[in-house]
């Protein structure tokens, strides 16, 4: 009898001991923010972006289990400001709730999951409540209008109102508002204006920070517990169930349905109907428009129907069931929210009037942080490593380094630091998932400096040996040692190597590109040509140009402008004889003028040295390409034309590759022999070819006057010789400027 007593006895001790182990590494016990400081919750008003301070106490109150269960005072006021809340003349108030929790949630195995309602269905880990998607209100069909909740009178609980959806305008900055002064979250926790997408401007004159701040790098703090006992976290989790695959935002795998009446649920079942999709009640308005599709291993960052899965996390690395409050791509809430529409587990979490068990009261441990330092003096550029030793840090602490007071670094126990300055102070300050916070010790970084040093400059020829080393090329050369801190010594030597170079050019130019300037010297034929010069070094260098002069090969182009006195119109055009009586496609061909090179030592020749006979266009341009042979020299520019006199420039033309000359703009750029103007001045500073030289025999006569006289008697109309203005008739009009030029006993003129 006394041998089983006290094996007994000694069972219960160890069970004792075991529970209380157990107890002090549960998150639902560790987890809560417990308000240590006595800071008050605070509120806007509408109009005033000044917070007005609460008589309330913000957070968890207290912490307290039982072998079974888990006891949350708070009084549902969070830290971070709440309100305004539109068309909601409520505020927050104190809920003075004691939650109860089971230490060991249970899954439903029953077969029918139990549905989440309206009003809490859990607790963030700050106290505040959380509701699911509703928020009371339904569509009534009989009345074709909503009901319930905030409407007023009682909908027909078919079509589901949307609180997210419907009530976007009434959340404060912190995506929340109060029931009857019961403030609570029905979607992700976090503030509006932190979404990579803000869909609400609440916060731009009421901000809050929310309970957390998505950071899609790291994994989602655990945020809250749903009435079946089991954790709520954040948006972002490791991809894979086992904690493997990096960190990945979690995805509801509720989606829209492809509708547009409301009239069936996505199962198929007919139901009482609601409003067509409208823009007054788009998809998503109702909780009924959204269907599940099944996940599977392969997609295990899509969620099950309750909005979780049995994954590891930080706090539970041996695996748990846990909800996640979904966000899309943007951050924006995503349908079901937070849990739901059921739950996974037993529900039996409740909102207590007493506790009416033995507690053991939770106290939350003070968390300390130590920091040490892989080299505490390094040479400037070196790395150091930091390393936090923290103590009492839960599962999942949150790491902020410092230096010299300054964030650094990531949410890491390891900082490396690579770019110190000689006293720079390292530090680390911690935060547990309670929000309670610890500073570590200092440390201050010697940094010693490398010293560098050049030595004056040195000239050798062919090579020179330093620190046992033999160059042969100039340079700044490098020799390193250790100075007496330990770190580089750099000493450096500017070495110039005096040696004779040589060097060989071979280049092709056309006459075009003369002279060829090499070395400061200008060159116009071919040959090889040597300079000798002095390097840099003072060294002989030796230089050799293999020069190619190719005679120019592109034809070269004589870009003309002038006009025929009879075919000018006047405002610098003419008639566009050509294209007029369909002997041309170019729409401004006037006519054909023959263009003639000579030099002015072949004048006697009875051949110009080159001729090309060319378009003349209504504005006077006409454009010729004469040979390559050209180029480089100089021309008397000689026009003929059918019925005008041959006219001369005034002097030799140097040929370039593109050359432009002007009749029109002076008398003076006509040749003249002084006897006869060479050009008929046709006002406002434009001069023409004189017109009326029929038979080419160099002057405007009666012979002249007899052709046009004979082809005006046969009204010859066309492309004639005799048609000196070019309006395709051969008339009195013709006959008169052959009257007028011949009346001044016109002959050409040209140069000797």
């Amino acid at each position: 009898m006394r041998l089983t007593f006290l094996k007994n006895t000694i069972a219960l001790i160890c069970l004792f001991f075991q529970f209380n182990s157990l107890a002090q590494t549960n998150p639902v016990i560790l987890n809560w923010l417990q308000n240590t400081t006595g800071i008050k919750g605070r509120h806007y008003v509408s109009g005033n972006s000044t917070p007005i301070a609460d008589n309330d106490s913000a957070n968890v109150q207290g912490v307290f289990y039982s072998n079974q269960w888990v006891y949350v005072r708070a009084t549902g006021v969070p830290s971070y400001i709440t309100g305004p809340f539109s068309a909601n003349p409520t505020i927050t108030t104190n809920q003075q709730a004691i939650y109860k929790f089971p230490l060991n949630p249970q899954q439903n195995n029953s077969g029918t999951y139990t549905s989440t309602t309206g009003g809490n269905i859990g607790v963030f880990v700050n106290g505040v409540s959380l509701f699911d998607y509703r928020d009371g209100v339904s569509w009534k069909n009989s009345t074709n209008s909503l009901a319930g909740g905030p409407s007023g009178g009682m909908g027909d609980g078919v079509w589901t109102r949307d609180a997210v959806i419907a009530e976007k305008g009434g959340f404060d900055c912190a995506k929340g508002h109060p029931a009857n002064g019961n403030y609570h979250h029905h979607q992700n926790p976090s503030a509006f204006n932190l979404d990579l997408s803000v869909i609400s401007t609440i916060c731009n004159l009421y901000t809050a920070d929310g309970l957390y701040k998505i950071d899609s790098t790291q994994h989602s703090p655990l945020i809250g517990f749903a009435y079946d006992g089991f954790p709520i976290y954040g948006a972002y989790a490791y991809k894979n169930t086992n904690g493997t695959g990096g960190v990945v935002r979690m995805k509801s795998s509720y989606s829209l349905r492809n509708i547009t009446t409301r009239t069936t649920y996505a199962d198929g079942t007919s139901v009482t109907s609601g409003p067509d999709v409208s823009s007054t009640y788009p998809l998503g308005y109702f909780r009924e428009d959204y269907k599940y599709t099944s996940t599977s291993s392969s997609t295990p960052d899509y969620l099950d129907e309750h909005n979780g899965r049995f994954c590891v996390t930080p706090e539970y690395p041996n695996g748990k069931y846990c909800y996640f409050a979904t966000v899309d791509a943007s951050w924006n809430s995503a349908y079901p929210y937070v849990v739901g529409p059921t739950f996974y587990g037993v529900k039996n979490a409740i909102k207590a009037t007493s506790i009416t068990e033995t507690v053991t009261t939770y106290t939350p441990l003070t968390p300390s942080i130590s920091i040490s330092a892989s080299a505490s003096s390094i040479c400037a550029g070196s790395s150091i490593t930091f390393t936090a030793s923290p103590t009492n840090g839960g599962t999942n602490p949150v790491f902020q380094w410092k230096k010299n007071g300054v964030a650094v670094g990531t949410n890491s126990n390891g900082y490396t630091a690579s770019s110190l300055s000689n006293g720079d102070i390292i530090s680390c300050t911690i935060t547990t998932a309670a929000s309670l916070t610890a500073n570590s010790n200092n440390i201050t970084i010697n940094v010693n400096s490398a010293s560098n040093s050049t030595l004056s400059p040195i000239s050798a020829c062919s090579s020179y040996t330093w620190k046992g080393t033999t160059y042969t090329t100039s340079g700044t050369k490098v020799w390193i040692t250790t100075n007496a801190a330990g770190c580089d010594s750099t000493v450096s030597l500017n070495l110039t190597i005096k040696q004779p170079t040589s060097s060989t050019k071979t280049a092709t130019v056309e006459t075009i590109n003369l002279p060829y300037v090499w070395n400061g010297v200008s060159y116009t034929s071919s040959g090889v040509y040597t300079a000798q010069l002095i390097n840099a070094a003072g060294c002989d260098s030796a230089a050799i140009l293999n020069l190619t002069v190719n005679p120019y090969n592109v034809n070269t182009v004589l870009n003309l402008k002038l006009f025929l006195e009879g075919f000018y119109i006047g405002n610098g055009l003419m008639h566009t004889t050509l294209y007029d009586l369909g002997l041309s496609t170019v729409s401004d061909a006037t006519d054909s003028v023959s263009i003639h090179l000579w030099k002015s030592n072949h004048l006697s020749n009875n051949n110009p040295d080159y001729s090309v006979k060319a378009l003349l266009h209504s504005n006077g341009n006409v454009s010729a390409s004469f040979p390559p042979a050209t180029y480089g020299n100089s021309y008397y520019i000689a026009i003929n034309h059918e019925n005008a006199m041959e006219t001369w420039s005034v002097s030799p033309i140097l040929i370039g590759a593109n050359t432009n000359f002007d009749f029109t703009t002076s008398m003076s750029n006509a040749y003249s022999n002084g006897i006869n103007l060479p050009m008929k001045n046709m006002g406002n500073n434009k001069f023409a070819l004189l017109t009326g030289d029929i038979n080419g025999d160099g002057g405007v006569d009666i012979s002249d006057m007899q052709q046009i006289e004979n082809d005006a008697s046969q009204f010859y109309f066309g492309y004639y010789n005799t048609d000196c203005t070019g309006d395709g008739g051969v008339d009195i009009s013709d006959m008169q400027i052959v009257e007028n030029n011949a009346t001044q006993f016109l002959f050409y003129a040209r140069p000797l």
